[in-house]
């Protein structure tokens, strides 16, 4: 079976179209699935964001690159801001 792997991250102000997006690959997962291919949607929330001994911005950098190598589809969506919101 093939599996097609999406990596979905946007800023916090998107996150109804986030939401809508995951709904829609998750259908299409379950449309496909019966025709041989797997949709697979790893989203930037699954991630810890906890803290820890190196600097967070270091973390993300390499996570990124990390997911990118593993992903066919990566989506980072931004419309006004990036990061946390303060």
């Amino acid at each position: 079976m093939k599996t097609i792997k999406i990596f979905l991250a946007s800023s916090d102000e998107l996150v109804n179209d986030r939401n809508a997006f995951g709904n829609l690959v998750r259908r299409l997962d379950k449309i496909y699935e019966q025709k041989g291919i797997r949709i697979e949607l790893f989203e930037w929330e699954d991630y810890d964001a906890a803290y820890n001994d190196r600097r967070k911005q270091d973390e993300y950098n390499e996570l990124i690159t990390k997911i990118q190598a593993m992903c066919d589809i990566c989506d980072d969506t931004i419309m006004q801001r990036a990061g946390w919101p303060q």
